[in-house]
């Protein structure tokens, strides 16, 4: 039983590419707190995580990437949707007051593949790719731009001039240049509508 609960509790820590703190992790793998310290000691003593304490309160994050990769790739696809559905969940619900949660939200609404849920992986990626172009950091900004924009298509969503304008910056800061023009060419489409 101990062994089945640090696995799913391994997994769920896996899938986060940031700190999150072991309630959070607690609850989007749906173990129960009074399971959490023994999952816990579990995954320390085999050196899967490592944490900065033992309160709920506390970080947790795979020991290394190693350990992360090798947890992630033993779950199925849709399994793994679910689990990044949860994580993006939590953190909305608990961490969307601190100034870089916004990347993992980004991150685990894209991952998760929700259509429930796209309109939120949109904004987040979106605002995500606009943080991440201010701090200077264009790759990650296209790459969150990039993510925004494939939930957009796949799931109906219009974006607005201000979106393209961006994208098509932060591609071209990282010599993308088909990207940034094709991005300029349909912010001109958009201009160029009628309002409703």
């Amino acid at each position: 039983e101990s062994r089945g609960l640090g696995d799913v509790y391994k997994r769920q820590v896996s899938l986060s590419s940031w700190r999150i703190s072991q309630g959070m992790a607690v609850t989007a793998a749906q173990v129960s707190n009074d399971r959490r310290r023994r999952a816990l000691l579990e995954l320390r003593a085999g050196l899967f995580v490592r944490t900065a304490g033992i309160n709920k309160t506390d970080t947790i994050e795979p020991y290394h990437d190693r350990v992360r990769e090798v947890a992630v790739t033993s779950l199925g696809e849709e399994r793994e949707q679910i689990l990044h559905l949860s994580l993006a969940q939590e953190l909305d619900n608990h961490a969307a007051s601190e100034s870089d949660s916004i990347y993992a939200l980004a991150h685990h609404y894209y991952h998760a593949h929700s259509d429930k849920h796209a309109e939120r992986g949109y904004a987040c990626n979106s605002i995500a790719a606009e943080r991440a172009a201010q701090n200077y950091a264009f790759e990650q900004s296209y790459r969150y731009s990039e993510q925004a924009l494939q939930i957009a298509e796949q799931n109906a969503i219009s974006p607005d001039v201000r979106f393209y304008v961006q994208l098509s910056n932060s591609a071209a800061h990282c010599g993308h240049m088909d990207s940034a023009s094709e991005a300029i060419d349909l912010s001109l489409i958009h201009i160029s509508e009628p309002t409703r």
